[in-house]
């Protein structure tokens, strides 16, 4: 799925929340699914999100010490990750 639309202000419903994005996030590449289906409460997806991971953000408004134990923990848990965690340079000058 492609976003071309962004949302103005505000979200008008909760399926707007799913799938627009506001103009701040428009760079980013993301995947969104959503499944609906009434046989089932809920749908499993064989996905290895390892494989589709090129990169994390750590969001610019997270205390930078905080974002270094993050980036720490996620490594020690998920080895796959190592080089793809990274801080925000967008507030950086």
């Amino acid at each position: 799925m492609y976003l071309t639309e962004y949302a103005k202000e505000s979200y008008g419903s909760f399926y707007d929340c799913l799938f627009q994005k506001t103009l701040y996030y428009k760079n980013e590449q993301e995947l969104r699914l959503c499944a609906l289906t009434l046989d089932a409460d809920h749908v499993e997806l064989p996905i290895d999100p390892m494989q589709l991971i090129k990169k994390i953000t750590i969001s610019p408004f997270i205390d930078k010490g905080y974002a270094g134990l993050l980036i720490k923990a996620l490594g020690a848990e998920f080895p796959e990750l190592a080089g793809k965690v990274e801080t925000s340079h967008i507030l950086e000058y």
